[in-house]
Formats: C-alpha cells, sequence, structure tokens
C-alpha cells in the first residue's frame, strides 16, 4: 500500500493544480508497485505552475518511508546526479548508490538511506527540465529489464499528461 501525500509544490509553497498533481501521483505511485521500490518522485521546472526540481513536486512512498516533499535545501541542479542527466539525456541507473561511479548527493544515502536508485530525465526541446527517481531503502539492488521499462512508461506517462493538461507543449 501507497502513502500518497498531499501536493504542494514550488519555493512558495503554493499548491499546483490539484488535478493533474493527483494523476502524477498516481503515476508515481503505480511506479512504485511495478518496481516494488521505497520512494519515487517527480522534480520538474514548470514555473507558471510552482513546481521547481528542488522541490518534489510528486511523490509515492512504501510504507515507513519518509518523504522528499518537504526538503528543498538541496540545489539539485548542482548535484553530481542531476549533471549526468543534463548531459547524458538518458536514464541513470545505480544498483548500489554508495559505491557508484556518480555520486548520489550524501544527504539521500546518510539520511534518507538510499542504496539503489533509477533516474529518468525528462526532456523538452533539448532541455532538462526535470526527471523521476526511483529510490531502494533496504539495501543495493539490481534494477531489472522490468523495472527500466516501468520507468520508461511512467516518464512517458508524465510528459503526455503535461503535454494534455498545457503545462508543457
Amino acid at each position: 500500500m501507497t502513502n500518497v501525500n498531499a501536493s504542494l509544490s514550488g519555493n512558495d509553497r503554493t499548491p499546483c493544480n490539484d488535478t493533474v498533481i493527483a494523476e502524477l501521483e498516481k503515476t508515481m505511485s503505480e511506479l512504485l508497485r511495478t518496481t516494488f521500490a521505497s520512494r519515487t518522485t517527480l522534480r520538474m521546472d514548470v514555473p507558471e505552475h510552482h513546481c521547481h526540481v528542488d522541490t518534489v513536486c510528486a511523490e509515492a512512498l512504501a510504507p515507513g518511508i519518509p518523504t522528499l516533499k518537504l526538503n528543498s535545501s538541496i540545489d539539485q541542479r548542482s548535484t553530481a546526479t542531476a549533471q549526468w542527466l543534463e548531459a547524458n539525456g538518458q536514464m541513470l541507473i545505480q544498483n548500489d548508490s554508495v559505491n557508484a561511479d556518480v555520486k548520489s548527493p550524501q544527504a539521500l544515502m546518510s539520511v534518507y538511506g538510499v542504496k539503489a536508485q533509477m533516474l529518468a530525465p525528462l526532456i523538452l526541446r533539448d532541455r532538462l527540465i526535470g526527471w523521476i527517481s526511483v529510490h531502494y531503502v533496504p539495501g543495493t539492488r539490481v534494477w531489472g529489464a522490468q523495472d527500466i521499462t516501468a520507468l520508461s512508461h511512467a516518464i512517458e506517462n508524465v510528459r503526455t499528461l503535461l503535454q494534455f493538461h498545457g503545462w508543457i507543449p
């Protein structure tokens, strides 16, 4: 069972469009279920809807896993993982976050206990506007083809929802 949180996004903590956020959170919940993850998050820059990558826009959590929604203390674009997504424009798969070549934010591992993660870029007009993260807390993990496919479907679903609702062209 997942815990879908109330949606506040952006630096001013202004509620985003509830319908769109609810749909995005359903996508995060489905991704959580399909990948047996601990947490799934969507971060994106859509300023006209008060969304900024430094604050989680949509999230789903496994029981006992803390939210990232209220933590906007990290400059996300300065992290090695976000810079990797920007430079490569493809998924970043980390079976062991601690020993990965691309370093995850220290707080993600030490405070939130993430041991493995996958990130998928949300690209619009050759620009990284956000990403989906899939976190796994219990231990390191080899992400399988079905997990990668589920993440691929989730990023396309997010893009479709945002276009349908006029959030992105």
